[in-house]
């Protein structure tokens, strides 16, 4: 049976960075993604990527867009991938199709399978799913296949951006993106191990620090202990900001 030709498009590149924020740049994390989604389809799908690197098509924005698609029009692609990061202050999950997208069409059966898998492991970690959306997006509209834009987080919002920093969280993010595609086109179960070449989660040291977390904020040391007891479950690294108030505190303290 042919192998369904799906084209992976990492946002941005280049001298486009897309959305910056909380030390992250959207260009780097968006290629980080879709080259593992890539990694878990190995033998299973035809997978193209408009980008491998920091190179884009263009350096104009709109030539670059075009160039994307006609990329996968000229591959006759089964289906059109692009991965995004969010930015403006919101938090989770969202997918975009079209506009007028018709809801018993194929792209949009398509999408519901992807977009269930991805908000799921958002949801895993606390974070909402902000809902399937359409819109006028350029590589929505000059795509000759069905096609998807995903958002996977926000990169100015601290709780998002400490996961975005998260190898095994990209990893997850990647795995059950892959899970959603495999299911969609009937590609048989997926490999969900971590990417060896990527570095691994930690072991578990959150054992006896809720505790420790709770002292820290009776003596006025934190302020949130629910950021802290999240970061330590959930194996997150913790914001610039909060360590850094953790730290000038502590010292104070130490000080006397």
């Amino acid at each position: 049976m042919k192998k369904p030709v799906i084209v992976l498009d990492p946002g941005h590149g280049m001298n486009d960075p897309g959305a910056i924020g909380s030390g992250l740049m959207e260009k780097e994390l968006t290629l980080k993604i879709a080259s593992r989604i890539a990694n878990k389809l190995r033998g299973m799908a035809d997978v193209r990527m408009t980008r491998t690197d920091d190179t884009a098509f263009d350096t104009d924005k709109s030539s670059d867009l075009k160039a994307r698609c006609a990329f996968a029009n000229r591959l006759q692609a089964d289906y059109f991938v692009s991965v995004h990061i969010n930015a403006g202050g919101g938090t989770g999950f969202e997918s975009y199709v079209y506009s007028g997208t018709a809801a018993g069409s194929r792209t949009e059966a398509l999408r519901s399978v992807i977009h269930a898998k991805v908000s799921a492991a958002f949801a895993k970690y606390g974070l909402e799913d902000r809902g399937r959306k359409s819109g006028d997006l350029a590589v929505l509209r000059q795509t000759a296949m069905p096609a998807v834009l995903l958002e996977y987080g926000f990169i100015d919002r601290a709780a998002d951006a400490s996961l975005l920093k998260n190898e095994a969280f990209l990893d997850q993010l990647a795995a059950s993106t892959a899970e959603g595609l495999a299911e969609a086109f009937a590609l048989g179960p997926v490999s969900v191990s971590p990417d060896k070449s990527q570095p691994q989660a930690q072991p578990d040291f959150s054992k006896g620090v809720e505790a420790a977390i709770a002292k820290l904020h009776e003596h006025g040391v934190i302020d949130s202990p629910a950021y802290w007891n999240n970061v330590m479950t959930n194996g997150q690294t913790p914001d610039a900001e909060y360590t850094a108030v953790l730290i000038r505190r502590m010292a104070d303290k130490l000080r006397g």
